[in-house]
């Protein structure tokens, strides 16, 4: 037994289609103006995030698929696309105005796999979220602020008055 409602059982397997909780949040049946919300709050509850975490180790274990696998796939990609390809017309390979022969290389794949390697490694240049640091005590800050200037009127006015 998970302890999560079917709604919550149902986000989580959802998520692990995409990753996105939005979306999940949106299929598994909570209304489309709340679900940004809804699959964020979903992602921090401790069992749903128990539960999501444990569907990914199974997803794994069965397609034998990890992190390491992702990796070592990208690797092989960029060496690929990083690998000189002739530029060929017919059978003869194109040469450059200097008579050096042309080659080409796979850029946009290559770029591709270094983005995903330099998630794996965590380069913060590759990073897709912004991190923030929200400070919870501006509420009280605000209500001492106004008590302060409340105080301030106050005794403005008593001088005003003597």
């Amino acid at each position: 037994m998970t302890g999560l409602n079917k709604k919550q059982q149902r986000f989580c397997e959802e998520y692990i289609i995409d990753l996105n909780a939005t979306q999940a949040a949106k299929r598994a049946g909570y209304s489309d103006r709340t679900s940004g919300a809804q699959g964020h709050a979903l992602l921090k509850h401790p069992k749903v995030a128990q539960v999501i975490e444990e569907m990914i180790a199974e997803r794994a274990e069965k397609t034998r698929i990890t992190a390491e696998w992702v990796l070592e796939q990208a690797k092989i990609v960029y060496e690929r696309c990083m690998t000189p390809i002739p530029v060929m017309s017919g059978d003869t390979q194109k040469l450059d105005e200097n008579g050096d022969p042309l080659f080409k290389i796979e850029h946009s794949g290559a770029n591709k796999a270094l983005e995903i390697i330099g998630r794996h490694v965590d380069i913060q240049a590759f990073k897709d979220n912004l991190e923030v640091t929200v400070n919870d005590d501006l509420p009280d800050k605000m209500e001492r602020a106004m008590s302060r200037a409340v105080e301030l009127r106050k005794s403005a006015e008593k001088s005003v008055t003597h």
